[in-house]
C-alpha cells in the first residue's frame, strides 16, 4: 500500500472549503482495489507543502503525511515560518481543528522554537535542525489542552530551495496517542516539483 499511497498529492483533490489561511481538499483514492477517503490540508499562503490524511480500513490505524518540494540549497541565517497548524484528538478524524503556529529555524545554530495553537490544544516545543538534509525533531514536545499536559514528539521537513517552506507531523507520548497534528507553512513564494514525504501513523 505505502508505495501507491505515498503518490497521493494535496492537488488530485477539489478544494470542498476553506476558513481563514485553512484550505481542505477532499476525495478519495484507490490502493490494491480498496477506496480510502483522503483529506488534504493547505495553508493558502503556499500551495507547494500539504498534509495528507487517510482514512484506512477498519482494522489499520489511519495515516497522516506531509509532503512539499525537495530541500535544496542550505540557507544561512534565522528564518520564521507561519502557518497552519491541524489537531486530532483519538478516536476522531483527521484533520481535526485548524489554528496557526509560528516556528523560528536557525540554521547558524542548527536548532528551531515552535508555538501552536488549534481546537484549544497547545503545542510547544524546541529541538535539533539537520541543515544538510533539511529535518528537524524533538523528544521533548508539551502538548497541553485545558487542564491535561503531555509529552510529545515532533518530525518535520525542510522544503524548496533555501528553506521556503517547512510541514511536519506530531503526535503526543504513548501507544494510543491522545492527540496527533500536523502543520505547513511557507516562509517566501518558490517554484519547484519534486516532492518528499514524512509519515505518521496513529
Amino acid at each position: 500500500w505505502c508505495s501507491s499511497i505515498a503518490n497521493v498529492r494535496a492537488s488530485d483533490f477539489p478544494i470542498t472549503s476553506q476558513s481563514g489561511n485553512a484550505r481542505i481538499r477532499s476525495g478519495t483514492t484507490t490502493s490494491e482495489g480498496i477506496t480510502l477517503n483522503v483529506t488534504a490540508l493547505e495553508d493558502i499562503r503556499t500551495s507547494d507543502t500539504a498534509a495528507i490524511f487517510i482514512q484506512m480500513p477498519s482494522r489499520y490505524n489511519d495515516l497522516s503525511m506531509v509532503t512539499g518540494t525537495a530541500y535544496t540549497n542550505t540557507p544561512s541565517g534565522s528564518y520564521t515560518y507561519n502557518g497552519t497548524q491541524a489537531t486530532t484528538s483519538s478516536n476522531t478524524t483527521a484533520p481535526g481543528a485548524t489554528g496557526s503556529f509560528t516556528m523560528v529555524a536557525d540554521f547558524g545554530q542548527s536548532a528551531f522554537q515552535y508555538n501552536g495553537t488549534s481546537g484549544g490544544v497547545g503545542v510547544s516545543g524546541s529541538g535539533a535542525l539537520d541543515t544538510a538534509n533539511g529535518r528537524f525533531a524533538t523528544s521533548g514536545l508539551s502538548v497541553t489542552s485545558g487542564s491535561s499536559s503531555y509529552g510529545g514528539t515532533m518530525h518535520g521537513l525542510m522544503h524548496g530551495s533555501g528553506a521556503t517552506a517547512t510541514s511536519g507531523i506530531f503526535h503526543t507520548s504513548g501507544s494510543s496517542p491522545a492527540y496527533i497534528g500536523a502543520f505547513v507553512a511557507a516562509d517566501k513564494p518558490f517554484a519547484a516539483n519534486v516532492l518528499n514525504y514524512q509519515f505518521i501513523v496513529a
